[in-house]
């Protein structure tokens, strides 16, 4: 303990030498300025006279009438001579002070007189008196002409009324001497005003001298007026405190202060009597003290005096209350009280500031420089009104206070500013870890998500395994509640990504209704057991966007989710409309609809509609958090509007695109077929391939070898980084499948380590990871991987993947030769696979549909391998028949998405190369019409010409990529788009001197066509 009071009195002492300093310079600011008023007190004047010279009135300075007048009591005549006939005593006494500080208890009056004697320069000028404020009635005569009168100057004292008002007289003067009389009457109320002295002078200099001090007092005025109107602005903008009221009124009553001083009632110009006046600032020093506390008391509320502040602010109250509704003869001796408010207030501040100082706050010397100068005011006031010291408006002490005031409060702002930054920082920071938490845990979390997952697809669709059809269905409902997990897992790393503002949107333009479709397609199973409809109201025609394909599937599906969910019965529409350069899509449904305080919130994250009544939730509240961000990262925005037991609307805007250009199509059984093909592919290769799987919890292992037991694979385990490189020391592998969060060596590492040997195509990695960042994906690739999959993994997929990889070695050492590529480029190994899956399916179903299959694929693959030489030509009726051949297959396969309009002649006497038409036309279905939805239209036409016969090819797909057109141009292969077109072109040219005529437009389809003479007989 005693080592605590060291330190707080050492707080105290350090304190102390900044203050005794700042005390000083208070004084000799004072004192300098006290010098320097434009005063002169030099001259008094004696036995009612008073003489100046030229030289004195010529000083740019305005001079005191001190001294002793004439004092005539009980008389109120201008004449000297009735004056001296006056049958009481003539005296010589100062005026005002002899006036104000007279103490009588009855009414009385009075004349008081000088005389001015002046040089004869300076007669025949204007000159001027001011009277800073009569506390009472008066008259001034000069020369024995009334110059002014303030209010009613009697003998009688019932009809005697006084007024405070400050006093100016300009006056000519053409002789000398000037005698002044002034006529004085007041009542039994003791005067409480200060005895300033008039003020005698050149009227140029007079009106100086009063310009100087209004001036300084309208610019402290101003200041207040200022303050006080910029704290009523942010109270009633932005911060509803206290602090700000108490504030407010302060400076509202610092700046009536100012305005009802002794001379600034001048600037309203209001003629007040005696008692008004002295109520007036009686309860505006009173506010003061009074705003003064309550204002501290907030500004510093661990160290306020509550209860003292409490008493004394009552206290105060209770003394305006008096002062206000009592007459002047009962308040007026209570004046005084008025010292002991002032002084009280500053002793509870300095208590209350000593209090913060001890207890080290931050910048208190500043509110002490405060209270000293609200101090040192009190005290020269005192001063001012209980002395013959007088001196004028000094505006300096409320300038420093505001100032020492602002730098307190301006550095606090300051240090809040930086704190509020480095806890920003410290949030961020924060944020960071949350979201790397997301992601680790999100890691933790997917890993054994991804083993429950896989391994009851493979428990459920193992046809060695024999489990009841209740097992059946558990098994099901655990991959439904399982994929469910998965979601929610990606809504917290989408909400963490939103957060970092690492969304990257791949935009493109997309076809609008196709996208609704597939959605809509996707939440059909929850209208399961609800008397539900989705109606989908986008009309055919094409609306293209742009954005982000997967991201705006996302937006679709969580909002038609919801509509969905929380509707039993009736229907969900959607709709669309073109505004100003978007499309608005509207969603409506017929479900019970949100309140208007969950509507308030319903954007917010981890926040969602309560159906109180049915208990029904899901989630945890980020899906609508998300699709706004997603949207709005499109560019658009969204609305939400909702009545209980109505529905709900939900409408959202996305940028169109540009109709021209289409740059993907969104086909669900497109995929559904690829992911089909790919399958097959894997059981009919029937390869070998050596993989190794590293990943810390062997589990993860068990489970990729469960989905790729069918496989003719060679799996080997490693469970950590080291363990992997030491088998690869030794061993050779087709492809290693690595863990990416790993303790010891991470799957980045380890890629690092591999790539230091073995290239891409030499030994492929696959990464394993939950997530799926575009840095991390960045990562990946810079370390060496060949391919990067999110966990849980979709069985098909991962299948799909090792096998590309698992392949790459061989495939980029055992390339065809051009000549037998093209040859063999049409009969692609998924076109085999699948038609034999095909044929084999048309056993049960259909056998005579079968046969014919079989019959036109076995003509097919004859047909296709008895094309040997490359100069060779055939009749068109035999490359006719391979095309039919060839369709026939294709529309087994996909039933009525393959239409086939014919528009030729088999007895048409051309020849064309093998393999040209049904290259075209197997290009124009596979990359044409199949990439769209709903299939589309092949036209095979010959137009006869004159010479030669145009073959032509058309299509109503999606159109071919310019890079196409251009290889074939260039004839400079590329095997991402094949070589059949590049060749057959080739073989055109070679055959007949021009090659394939392409024209095409995104979105409108391809046609493709060539010219062949006649054949000569």
């Amino acid at each position: 303990m005693r080592g605590m009071d060291v330190l707080k009195y050492r707080s105290i002492i350090k304190h102390v030498f900044p203050i005794l300093i700042f005390l000083g310079l208070l004084i000799t600011i004072r004192l300098l300025w006290l010098g320097a008023l434009d005063i002169n007190n030099s001259y008094e004047a004696k036995e009612g006279k008073i003489s100046f010279s030229e030289e004195l009135l010529d000083v740019d300075q305005a001079i005191a009438l001190k001294g002793k007048w004439r004092y005539y009591p009980d008389q109120l005549t201008v004449a000297r001579e009735q004056l001296e006939e006056s049958p009481t005593e003539m005296d010589y006494q100062s005026f005002p002070e002899h006036w104000i500080n007279r103490k009588s208890g009855s009414f009385h009056y009075a004349t008081y007189q000088l005389e001015i004697d002046l040089e004869e320069d300076s007669v025949n000028q204007l000159y001027s008196i001011h009277m800073p404020r009569m506390p009472t009635a008066a008259k001034v005569y000069v020369n024995g002409e009334l110059m002014r009168e303030v209010g009613n100057v009697t003998s009688n004292p019932e009809v005697f009324q006084s007024k405070t008002l400050p006093v100016v007289i300009p006056f000519y003067v053409d002789q000398s001497p000037v005698t002044i009389t002034v006529q004085v009457s007041h009542n039994e109320i003791p005067i409480q005003f200060n005895t300033a002295p008039i003020m005698f002078g050149k009227a140029d200099i007079i009106n100086k001298y009063i310009d100087s001090a209004k001036y300084s007092k309208f610019s402290v005025l101003v200041l207040f007026g200022l303050l006080a109107l910029l704290s009523f602005i942010i109270y009633f903008i932005r911060f509803k405190d206290k602090i700000l009221v108490y504030f407010f009124f302060l400076f509202v009553s610092a700046a009536l202060m100012i305005l009802f001083d002794e001379d600034t009632v001048l600037f309203l110009d209001l003629s007040l009597n005696y008692a008004d006046s002295l109520r007036i600032r009686i309860t505006v020093y009173t506010c003061i003290s009074i705003f003064l506390l309550l204002f501290s008391k907030e500004l510093l509320p661990d160290y306020a005096l509550n209860r003292l502040v409490t008493v004394h602010t009552i206290l105060f109250s209770l003394y305006i209350l008096f002062v206000i509704i009592t007459p002047e003869y009962v308040f007026v001796p209570f004046t005084s009280v008025l010292s002991y408010i002032l002084l009280s207030t500053v002793s509870i501040l300095i208590i209350q500031f000593i209090r913060a100082i001890l207890d080290k706050v931050n910048d208190m010397l500043y509110l002490i420089f405060c209270t000293i100068v609200v101090s040192s005011n009190i005290l020269w006031a005192n001063l001012k009104y209980n002395s013959e010291l007088f001196f004028d408006f000094y505006p300096f002490d409320l300038i420093i206070t505001i100032t020492c005031f602002i730098i307190f409060w301006m550095k606090r702002f300051f240090r809040y500013v930086i704190e509020t930054e480095r806890l920003t920082k410290e949030l961020q920071k924060s944020m960071k870890s949350k979201d790397d938490f997301f992601a680790n845990t999100s890691h933790e979390l997917r890993s054994p998500l991804h083993s429950i997952i896989n391994i009851a697809d493979y428990v459920l669709h193992n046809k060695n395994n024999k489990i009841t059809q209740s097992d059946q269905k558990d098994m099901q409902l655990l991959l439904t509640v399982g994929k469910r997990m998965s979601l929610l897992i990606d809504d917290l790393l989408d909400l963490s990504q939103i957060r970092e503002k690492n969304i990257k949107l791949v935009k493109n333009n997309i076809s609008l209704q196709p996208l609704i479709s597939s959605v809509i397609k996707m939440v059909e199973y929850l209208t399961e057991g609800k008397n539900i409809r989705i109606i989908n109201y986008v009309p055919s025609d094409l609306i293209i966007i742009s954005g982000d394909e997967n991201r705006i599937i996302q937006i679709l599906l969580n909002i038609l989710h919801n509509a969905v969910k929380f509707t039993e019965k009736g229907t969900v529409t959607v709709e669309t409309e073109i505004v100003d350069g978007y499309v608005k899509v509207i969603v409506t449904d017929q479900g019970r609809g949100i309140d208007n305080k969950s509507l308030q919130r319903i954007f917010q994250p981890y926040e969602q509609a309560e159906d109180n009544a049915n208990g029904i939730t899901g989630g945890i509240g980020l899906g609508l958090t998300i699709t706004r961000e997603l949207i709005r990262l499109h560019g658009g925005d969204i609305h939400l509007s909702s009545i209980i037991g109505e529905g709900t609307v939900v409408s959202f805007t996305l940028p169109l695109g540009e109709k021209q250009v289409i740059a993907q199509e969104t086909d669900l059984s497109i995929v559904s077929n690829n992911n089909s093909d790919i399958h097959a592919v894997a059981k009919k290769k029937n390869y070998s391939a050596r993989i190794l799987v590293v990943d810390d919890e062997k589990i993860n292992y068990e489970v990729i070898s469960r989905i790729l037991i069918n496989e003719n694979y060679q799996l080997f385990y490693a469970n950590n980084g080291r363990e992997a490189l030491e088998f690869l020391h030794n061993n050779q592998v087709h492809l290693v499948i690595s863990d990416v969060m790993m303790p010891q060596m991470t799957g980045y590492q380890l890629a690092e380590e591999i790539r230091r040997k073995y290239d891409l195509s030499e030994l492929p990695i696959l990464l394993l990871t939950a997530r799926a960042k575009s840095a991390d994906l960045e990562i990946g690739f810079k370390v060496g991987a060949n391919d990067y999959l999110v966990k849980p993994v979709d069985p098909l997929e991962l299948k799909a993947r090792v096998k590309v990889l698992a392949e790459l070695k061989n495939a980029v050492t055992n390339q065809l030769k051009l000549e037998a590529a093209w040859l063999r480029a049409q009969i692609n190994p998924h076109f085999l696979f699948n038609t034999i899956n095909s044929i084999l399916a048309l056993n049960d179903e259909d056998p005579d549909k079968m046969e014919e299959v079989l019959e036109s694929f076995i003509y097919y693959l004859q047909t296709s391998f008895d094309f040997q030489n490359l100069n060779e030509v055939v009749p068109i009726a035999l490359e006719i028949d391979l095309v039919k051949a060839y369709l026939l297959i294709e529309k087994v396969r996909f039933v009525d998405k393959i239409n086939v309009v014919w528009k030729i002649q088999e007895d048409i006497p051309v020849q064309v190369p093998p393999l040209s038409i049904q290259t075209i036309v197997e290009n124009a279905i596979n990359h044409g019409i199949l990439k769209k939805a709903d299939g589309g239209t092949v036209v095979i036409e010959a137009e006869k010409n004159e010479k030669d016969v145009t073959i032509l090819i058309k299509d109503n797909g999606n159109g071919m990529p310019n890079e196409v057109i251009q290889m074939i141009k260039e004839q400079q292969p590329d095997q991402r788009y094949g070589i059949g077109l590049l060749n057959t072109d080739k073989r055109l040219r070679q055959f007949f001197g021009s090659g394939l005529v392409i024209t095409t437009s995104r979105n409108a389809g391809t046609t493709i066509s060539f010219s062949v003479p006649y054949t000569k007989d």
